[in-house]
This record gives C-alpha cells, sequence and structure tokens, in this order.
C-alpha cells in the first residue's frame, strides 16, 4: 500500500495521511516544505539571514532573477499537483479492486476481495468479541476472521485476546471476585454467564475430568430444553498421520478415549494431492480438487491471470472455491453455522472457550455446527519430521528395496559368546543432528497439547451437561512422510532450459511455460525428455489426462498439463539453487506431504463420538469425500450433489436418515432399428420356437451320447 493513502476521507476518497481538505492552504504548506529541502543548495536562503541580494548585472540571453524565481515556484506548483494527482491516482487504483466480503452474489463474486485496510477501527468491540455476523464496512469488525483481513476493531486485542489469569482455575481462584479482565473465570455466577475455565467444576465443585469416566452408551441424545437438534462440533488437526493413533493413551487419553467409547476407522484417506487446502475444502463439500477448484496449497488460473497460495490475499476471494461448503449448505436450510476458519492468531484455548459460549447462546442465535482447527501436529512435522518411517501399501517404485540380511556362517555363529538378546534400536531413515529420543519428544508435545485441546473441550461440554447430547468428528486433513533435501530430482538433470518453465516444486510437480505465448513450448517433447530418462529415476511424468484415473485429478484448468508422480520420501525441484537450505546446510523441514494418497503415511486419522455415531464400533477404511453426507445427515440436511456416495457411512450412525434405493425403471428398453440377418450358410441350426423342449432335449442328450462313445474308442 503507498504510504500516502493511511487515512478515509468521510466521503471514501483516500487522502494523505494528516493532510486535510484538498486546498490551496495544503498545497501552499507543500511548496513551503519543498523550499525547505532547497536551502543546502547554492543560493539558497540561510535561515536568519535575509532573503534579499544584491542585483548581479545581466548577460545577453539570460532572464532576470525575479523571472527565474516566478519560474521557479510556478514549476514547483505544477510538479507538487501532478505528484498529488499521481499518488491519489495509485491510491485509488489500489482500492478500486479491493471490495466487500459478502455472500449471495448471484453473477459469482467479484474479482478481488477487500483486505480491508481501510475500514474505520474507530469502534469498539465491547460486546462484540467474537460475533458471528461480519460487520462490513464502514465499521470495524470483532470476529474471529478480522485480523486474517486486517479489519479488527482498535481494541480487539485489549478486549477479546485477554490471557491475564490464564485459561484454567486453581485452588485460589475459586470463588474468586469477577473480574472482566481475566480470560477465563472461577467466580461463582461463571456458570449462568457460561464463561468458566473449562476445569471449573473439577477444581472447585470436585466433579471428575470427562477422560476419567467410563464410557458410556448414549442411545439417545440428552440435550437441554430448546434445542432442536444435536449439535456438530468438527474437531479438524492439520497433518495427523494414522499412526500416531499408536501412540495410546500415554500420550493422548482424551483422543483414545474417543477412538475406544466411539466410531472409529484405521485410517481415512484423503485426496490427491495430500495437502491441507484441497483436503479441507475436500471434507467440507464432499468433492474432488478437481471438481472443487482448489487443486492445491498454490495453483495460476489461466483465465482469472492470477495466482493463489497461502500467505497471498488471493485465498480470500470466492472466485477460487467451487462447490457448497457444509456452512452454506446449512444456512441455505436454515441451519445457522458457527465458523470454520480461524486466525492463527487466536490460542486454541481462546477457540474451545468461545465455542463453549456460543453453545449457551439463545435458541434463535445458538448455531448448529461448528469447527475447530489446528496447525499441529503438521507445523512440528515440517521442521522435525514424523518419529518414524513407514513403508507404502504397495510395491515398487514407491516401496525402497529391503536392505538384505547379511548372511552368517554356522561357523562363526558358533564362536560368537552367547549372550541374551537385546532389542535392536531400528536405524532411522536419515542421520541427522538429533537423536531418536529428541525427535520422538518434538512430535510427541504437539501431539500431548491437542490432546490438552481436546480434553479442555469435553470437559467444558460435560460443565454445561452437553457431553451427551453432542456430536464431535476428530479427523485430520493429511498424514505425514520422512523427507530431506538430499532426496530431490532437479529438472536441470533432464531439460537443457529450466527457466522456460514454471515449476509447482515439492512433493509433486506441475509444468507450464513461464510465459503464456511461448510459443516454443511443447508439453510432447518436455515429456519425451523426462519421461524413462534414469534407471533411477524418483518420479514420473504424466499428461494429466492419463494419470491413474483413482486420483480424479484432470478435469479442471488449474492442474497444468504436465505433471510430476513423485515417488514418496522425494522431492521435485527445477534446479539445485532452488532447493533452499540453512547456513549450515541443513534442510529447513524433515518432513512433507502432498504424495500418493495410497501411501501409507499419508492417511489420516477419523473418530466418531455422540449420541448419534455407534458405540465402539471399527470401521472399515474409507475416503474422506464420503463425510460431508455423513455431516449432513447428523444436522438433518439435504447434500448438495457431490462425489461421495450418501448412504455408504451408514453403518457409522446409530440410526440412518437417508436409505438409498435402487434406480426405478421407468420405460422398457428400446432398440430401435436392429435388423434380424439372415445367413446363406446352413450350419445345421434352427431357431423354430415350434420344436417342443422334449424333442430339444432328446436331440442334446442323443449329441453327448455320440460324443462319449467316440471319445471312448481312444482310450
Amino acid at each position: 500500500m503507498c504510504e500516502s493513502c493511511q487515512r478515509p476521507a468521510s466521503n471514501g476518497i483516500i487522502v494523505p495521511r494528516d493532510s486535510g481538505p484538498l486546498t490551496t492552504s495544503a498545497l501552499e504548506k507543500s511548496q513551503k516544505q519543498t523550499a525547505q529541502c532547497k536551502q543546502e543548495q547554492p543560493g539558497a536562503a540561510v535561515p536568519g539571514q535575509s532573503s534579499e541580494r544584491r542585483p548581479s548585472p545581466q548577460r545577453p540571453g539570460r532572464s532576470s532573477p525575479a523571472d527565474g524565481r516566478s519560474m521557479s515556484r510556478r514549476a514547483d506548483r505544477v510538479i507538487s499537483l501532478f505528484t498529488f494527482a499521481v499518488g491519489v491516482n495509485i491510491c485509488l487504483g489500489f482500492t478500486a479492486n479491493r471490495i466487500k466480503r459478502a455472500e449471495g452474489w448471484e453473477e459469482g463474486p467479484p474479482a478481488v476481495l477487500s483486505d480491508s485496510p481501510w475500514t474505520n477501527t474507530s469502534g469498539s468491540c465491547k460486546g462484540r468479541c467474537f460475533e458471528l455476523q461480519e460487520a462490513g464496512p464502514p465499521d470495524c469488525r470483532c470476529d474471529n476472521l478480522c485480523k486474517s483481513y486486517s479489519s479488527c476493531c482498535h481494541d480487539f486485542d485489549e478486549l477479546c485476546l485477554k490471557t491475564a489469569g490464564g485459561w484454567e482455575c486453581t485452588k485460589d481462584r475459586c470463588g474468586e471476585v469477577r473480574n472482566e479482565d481475566n480470560a477465563c473465570h472461577c467466580s461463582e455466577d461463571c456458570l449462568a454467564g457460561g464463561d468458566c475455565c473449562t476445569n471449573y467444576q473439577v477444581v472447585c465443585k470436585g466433579e471428575s475430568h470427562w477422560v476419567d469416566d467410563d464410557c458410556e452408551e448414549i442411545k439417545a441424545p440428552e440435550c437441554p430444553a430448546g434445542f432442536v437438534r444435536p449439535p456438530l462440533i468438527i474437531f479438524s488437526v492439520d497433518g495427523f498421520r494414522a499412526s500416531y493413533m499408536k501412540k495410546g493413551s500415554k500420550v493422548m487419553p482424551n483422543i483414545e478415549k474417543l477412538r475406544s467409547c466411539g466410531t472409529h476407522s484405521p485410517y481415512m484417506r484423503p485426496v490427491y494431492p495430500t495437502k491441507t487446502f484441497p483436503n479441507l475444502y475436500t471434507l467440507a463439500t464432499g468433492l474432488y480438487p478437481e471438481s472443487h477448484g482448489i487443486v492445491g496449497n498454490s495453483m495460476y488460473d489461466p483465465v482469472f491471470d492470477a495466482t493463489f497460495h497461502l500467505r497471498g490475499r488471493e485465498k480470500f476471494n470466492h472466485r477460487w472455491w467451487g462447490g457448497q461448503p457444509l456452512w452454506i449448505t446449512a444456512t441455505k436450510q436454515g441451519v445457522k453455522a458457527g465458523t470454520f476458519f480461524w486466525s492463527v492468531v487466536i490460542p486454541h484455548e481462546r477457540r474451545i472457550l468461545t465455542i463453549l459460549q456460543w453453545l449457551t447462546l439463545p435458541d434463535n442465535e445458538r448455531p448448529s455446527v461448528y469447527a475447530f482447527y489446528s496447525e499441529q501436529p503438521d507445523f512440528s512435522g515440517h521442521k522435525y519430521g514424523p518419529f518414524g518411517p513407514e513403508e507404502s501399501s504397495y510395491g515398487s517404485p514407491f516401496t525402497p528395496a529391503k536392505r538384505p540380511k547379511r548372511k552368517v556362517t554356522p561357523k562363526r555363529r558358533q564362536e560368537r559368546p552367547v549372550t541374551p538378546p537385546k532389542k535392536r534400536r531400528r536405524k532411522l531413515h536419515r542421520m541427522d543432528h538429533y537423536a531418536a529420543e529428541t525427535r520422538q519428544d518434538k512430535m510427541t508435545n504437539p501431539l500431548r497439547e491437542i490432546d490438552k485441546t481436546v480434553g479442555q473441550l469435553m470437559d467444558g461440554l460435560k460443565q454445561l451437561k452437553l457431553h451427551r447430547c453432542v456430536n464431535v468428528i476428530f479427523v485430520g486433513d493429511h498424514g505425514m512422510e520422512d523427507v530431506t533435501c538430499d532426496r530431490t530430482e532437479f529438472l536441470s538433470n533432464y531439460l537443457t532450459n529450466v527457466d522456460d518453465i514454471t515449476l509447482v516444486p515439492g512433493t509433486l510437480g506441475r509444468i507450464r511455460p513461464k510465459f503464456s505465448n511461448n510459443a516454443k513450448y511443447d508439453p510432447k517433447v518436455i515429456m519425451a525428455n523426462l519421461t524413462c530418462k534414469k534407471p533411477d529415476q524418483h518420479f514420473k511424468p504424466y499428461m494429466k489426462q492419463h494419470l491413474p484415473k483413482r486420483l480424479h485429478y484432470a478435469n479442471n484448468r488449474r492442474i497444468e498439463d504436465i505433471h510430476l508422480l513423485v515417488e514418496r520420501r522425494w522431492h521435485v525441484a527445477r534446479k539445485p539453487l532452488d532447493v533452499y537450505k540453512k547456513p549450515s546446510g541443513k534442510c529447513f523441514f524433515q518432513g512433507d506431504h502432498g504424495f500418493d494418497n495410497k501411501v501409507n503415511s499419508m492417511q489420516t486419522v477419523f473418530v466418531g463420538y455422540g449420541p448419534t455415531f455407534k458405540y465402539k464400533t471399527k470401521v472399515p477404511p474409507f475416503e474422506n469425500i464420503e463425510l460431508y453426507n455423513v455431516m449432513c445427515d447428523l444436522l438433518g440436511l439435504k447434500p448438495a450433489p457431490n462425489n461421495g456416495t450418501h448412504g455408504s457411512l451408514n453403518h457409522l450412525l446409530r440410526t440412518n436418515t437417508f436409505r438409498p434405493t435402487m434406480p426405478e425403471e421407468v420405460t422398457r428398453p428400446n432398440y430401435p432399428g436392429i435388423m434380424y440377418l439372415q445367413s446363406d450358410f446352413d450350419l445345421g441350426c434352427t431357431c423354430d420356437d415350434k420344436v417342443e423342449p422334449k424333442n430339444k432335449l432328446e436331440e442334446l442328450n442323443k449329441r453327448l451320447h455320440i460324443k462319449g462313445s467316440t471319445e471312448g474308442q481312444h482310450l
């Protein structure tokens, strides 16, 4: 943003900060500032001295000093006007493409959504913290996404992100006098206000934690009066590999109780590519990425001529997001929905407390569906890698060959002293400066934090007497694999000029021309240069229409024509300079995802718990496109068209609101134009319908008898 555009005028036109109205005095002030900057130049007036000069004789062809000063003033004024006009045009041009974030466009959303940098922040968030309705310009906002849109009121951090007193009750805080500056409360009236700390009844009233209670079968929802349907809370975790569940109750007691007492699958298969944005939006819509349009964490649209990526503002533009997500399905059918996205600056504890406060709203304001999102363990998984590599679910080239066992001769075996067998530590896939225990701790700690957050949610629900009412889905978006910078394939080893192409690098590769009007770009030539060039090649190139159909990754203009399916644990890049490393030469990352969605390490977690889910039930693995229909069934909604099969996960639920039926045949098949041709050759066959079945049977038996007699003669 240009620095001169800092203060919005009342009429909506952007004016320079502290410049005041656009008057002649403002221009004169600008001219005085310009004159002060020229004082150090030769001939400029020195402060404290007279500005008058002795007249000097004029030279032929030169104007008088008075004329020169007059021309200089006119030039300064012209330059000032020109500079101001250019500045205003730039600022207006910058703001013209920023528009209100809203819903319900008839023709689709406009080109660019608002960054909201000019929203009036003079309002207050008092009584408005995490409001469910987004305030539009010129009002400032206090919802959960105002940080992302840079449109929060000036006191949002002070009032809505309070951390004073901590997030838990202690014995010393029990019965405290209410202090509005605290993050949560332990006073006697906090239950009525719905703003207690989640462990209030445990510490102050002697109740037990939810995790310490035995599993109980909830055969019907036990909801307070006023709840039309059991609420649904979707607890999504980023980068939660399915094998993390093997940590069990020692690391994740709350998650383990959800799993053992509710419905779970060994794993849930994400869609390809196994990236965050494509899979989160697939969970919300039930569509494959090629159908909903979010084909990657970064992508280019040739029609929009724009690029979408995680750290850009373009991701807030509705034109990228196709399909109908769950919150829109709910809203269109009269069901209120809470937030599905949270700004990263909002602590997890504040997110949980906000959801619990929403559950205490009046009946006509209370949402029926909520979502929580955790950036962990994905962040730690990228930084430190998962705690151990796994083998993929199928063989070469995605599964590296196992090292053959060392052959030991009997003589050497006899000479070896007999010692008690020791458990041999499995060798790490790569050697790095972290010991095995340290790496495991660095991944175990984030899992403990996630489990603690789940415990806060369940304790809070129990405190509100909603733990037998609410349905909870604990779900991940993808897994995590062990990677290293040394395992990188460079296209410069295959192509002569990689500077002419643009590559979406990493665990998969998407290739397009660097310039769309490049006449020399030929996908077939690039494919030929990338196909089967090395015996140990760690990627396989495809034209997108030839990718395995199970990936459902071709029918979208944002998917480049050439796609590289990369072997697990490997990366692809254009050239060595494109790989960023620390000054010490170490990788910035130790783990990554995005590989084929059949690889074991890419599988993620699914757990369903609540009165509508079955009790202590294990179901076979399934794809995440099926969850949208399940969530609609839990809320009593009619799903929008999607790629899932409605009813395929009925075995997860106690009662099924939808029973699939076979299509009804409304008309008899008709085959017009069929001609019955007659042959000129007599093959000894007859099609006479008048022949009695008895005669046909006798003829068949006679032929079989003759054939059997003939075969018997050869024995």
